[in-house]
């Protein structure tokens, strides 16, 4: 599933970090027609909001005469152009389209015949994993890249010439042009999903259809000499990501703020400061670890046995440390 991506550059960064994906690797020209197109960067981004996308700019019905693929913005969640009624009625789910049914279901059909193929950009996307106990703890999942990227100076993120800020997610997506009853078009899309790699199968057991590299990229926007049936056929799951946890703050789509993008580490996790008799008596007895850690940089949770704390050593460490930092093991 994709239900919440973090989009965080302005249009003249995005522009600046897709441009490996235009003809003459210079800037993709950015179309926005509509009044609807108002586009804000989100660190919490869910279905109903503008989001950015690339296309082969030949498949908008705009004005504009592009030989190239251009940029421009989609409202996540597809609506059928055969949709009737008003579009905050519309009671399709369909801010995912499953790749097994792209080519058969009357939702996407349309649209997949039609070619209206599209990319759809984030810094990357969020995804729960369940934890037990009925709680899910959230992630964040990206390309590979050092994870501080995402919260360093954004002015660096452009230096002599060369992008230095993060590499894009590139999801494939199908979209369609729903027309009001007061005649104005909307454009929306849809996040093609699969069943997930090894990778992301440590979080959950379905993930969005990444497309990874230009000549993918060019493939499927190439809807005039590749149809969808072959272009579907390049979708694989992919193990080329990279995830962390972050706080739940991000189950909140208000929430929108910076915290939902950084690194998360369980108060309860986080190694106390030991001092006089408590940490003689740690360190001649057990050290108090963290139960878990996560390597950021990886897919993988490496779990470490925590260790028991009991009598005079449970006591001093209960005195020396607040309870909401530790939580003794019974």
């Amino acid at each position: 599933m994709c239900g919440r991506t973090a989009c965080t550059l302005d249009q003249c960064k995005i522009q600046r970090a897709t441009c490996q994906y235009s003809k003459n690797k210079e800037n993709l020209q950015w179309i926005q027609k509509y009044d609807w197109q108002n586009y804000q960067t989100s660190y919490n981004m869910s279905p109903t909001q503008v989001c950015p996308v690339i296309v082969n700019a030949k498949s908008l019905a705009f004005e504009e005469k592009v030989d190239d693929h251009a940029l421009t913005l989609m409202r996540w969640g597809l609506v059928p152009s055969w949709f009737k009624g008003n579009l905050q009625e519309c009671p399709l789910k369909t801010n995912n389209c499953r790749y097994e049914s792209i080519l058969e279901k009357p939702t996407f059909k349309g649209a997949a015949s039609a070619g209206r193929r599209c990319i759809v950009l984030a810094d990357g996307f969020y995804e729960w994993k369940e934890i037990g106990n009925k709680k899910k703890q959230p992630y964040f999942i990206y390309f590979p890249q050092e994870k501080e990227v995402f919260t360093q100076n954004r002015d660096s993120f452009f230096k002599e010439g060369e992008w230095k800020g993060p590499r894009l997610l590139t999801m494939a997506g199908l979209f369609d042009v729903w027309i009001s009853p007061q005649k104005e078009s909307y454009y929306t899309f849809s996040i093609i999903t699969l069943e997930s790699s090894k990778t992301m199968a440590f979080v959950h057991c379905r993930m969005p259809a990444i497309l990874d590299g230009t000549d993918e990229v060019s493939m499927w926007l190439d809807t005039n000499r590749v149809p969808t049936k072959e272009a579907v056929s390049i979708l694989k799951p992919i193990e080329n990501l990279q995830m962390h946890p972050v706080s739940s703050i991000v189950n909140n789509s208000r929430n929108n703020s910076i915290e939902c993008i950084k690194p998360y580490i369980e108060p309860d996790k986080k190694e106390i400061k030991n001092t006089g008799l408590t940490s003689w008596l740690i360190k001649g007895g057990n050290k108090v670890s963290p139960s878990a850690s996560f390597n950021s940089h990886s897919s993988e949770c490496l779990e470490k046995k925590s260790n028991q704390s009991t009598g005079l050593t449970s006591w001093l460490i209960k005195e020396n440390t607040p309870a909401k930092r530790f939580k003794p093991n019974s």
